[in-house]
This record gives structure tokens, C-alpha cells and sequence, in this order.
């Protein structure tokens, strides 16, 4: 998608007005749609970014994930300390789950 209304800008230099303003007119429309394209893919149909906008503008209550994970955490320390289980390879990574663009590694200016 990304490119696409360029494959036709190199053939806007076609002599004839005709198929030059037909090329125009596909030119405008390919670039111009690529906004809307990036902002379907990226914020509609992505669950993370629209879990958080949907919160952030308070249409959906916040996921109690937080206390989730810590209770899962306590359990799973507390049947570890039990079992003796306490080792590297019985390890769980639980990832955070904030917004991707607040995340400083992204390398946001």
C-alpha cells in the first residue's frame, strides 16, 4: 500500500492530458488514502491501542489486570516456596501491558 500512488507519480510525465489528469486524480486518491489506511490498521484493529483509548475516554472501565498479576504472582510464589520449585527454568515472565507508544523504548523525540 505504502508506495503505490509513487508507481503512478513516475508516470505522470505521459505527454498526453487525458491519460495525465486520469493519473492525477489515481495519484491523489492512493496518497491521500494512506493516511486512513495506517489509522484503520494501527489504532481500529489493534486491541491494545483501542483497550486504551476506549479507557482513556472512559467508554470502558480498566482491566483489573494489575491486580490479576499479582495475585498470580503471590500464588505462584507461594506454591513454589512450597514445592521448593524456586529456580530459574520454573520462572514466569509476565509482560507489562501499558500503551505502546508511552513506552520509552520506542525512541519516541
Amino acid at each position: 500500500l505504502l508506495g503505490t500512488g509513487w508507481l503512478v507519480g513516475v508516470f505522470l510525465a505521459v505527454p498526453e492530458p487525458s491519460i495525465q489528469i486520469g493519473l492525477q486524480y489515481l495519484f491523489i486518491l492512493l496518497n491521500g488514502s494512506q493516511g486512513i489506511c495506517v489509522f484503520i490498521f494501527y489504532v481500529v484493529l489493534d486491541e491494545q491501542v483501542r483497550t486504551y483509548w476506549l479507557t482513556k475516554f472512559g467508554i470502558r472501565t480498566p482491566a483489573a489486570s494489575s491486580r490479576s498479576a499479582s495475585t498470580a504472582m503471590n500464588t505462584m510464589a507461594t506454591t513454589a516456596a512450597n514445592t521448593g520449585n524456586t529456580g530459574p527454568e520454573n520462572a514466569i515472565v509476565i509482560e507489562n501491558t501499558a500503551f505502546p507508544a508511552e513506552s520509552d523504548e520506542n525512541g519516541n523525540i
